[in-house]
């Protein structure tokens, strides 16, 4: 519905009730809209860039948890390196088969070095 159409509508419920007929609005029929191509594309992009932020931040906490067990096997403390392997581990979705690889070449790499 556009403004011609509003227009339209409003002469005629004037020029009826000018006339002294009696006119009744249904409030029922109200047009659905549907979003435009570029509405929805920008809604799409705008939910692709959250996913990737998300994304982005958990992925730093899993890298600053690998460095936190090289710290802690570093200085000798084997309960740390082992609890910050875990958390990492934890922390991973499932899906995420290479980061996941990534933690376990990790463990494997300390556990030759000690």
């Amino acid at each position: 519905m556009n403004q011609i159409d509003i227009d339209a509508i409003v002469k005629a419920i004037v020029s009826a009730a000018d006339l002294g007929l009696a006119t009744e609005v249904v409030a029922d029929e109200v047009p659905v809209v549907e979003p435009s191509p570029e509405a929805q594309a920008l809604a799409k992009a705008d939910e692709r860039a959250k996913r990737k932020a998300a994304n982005q931040k958990l992925n730093r906490q899993i890298n600053a948890q690998l460095a936190n067990a090289t710290k802690a096997f570093k200085a000798g403390d084997a309960e740390k390196c082992v609890a910050a392997l875990k958390k990492a581990q934890a922390m991973t979705p499932e899906k995420w088969v290479s980061v996941h690889a990534q933690i376990q070449r990790k463990a494997e790499s300390l556990l030759e070095t000690a």
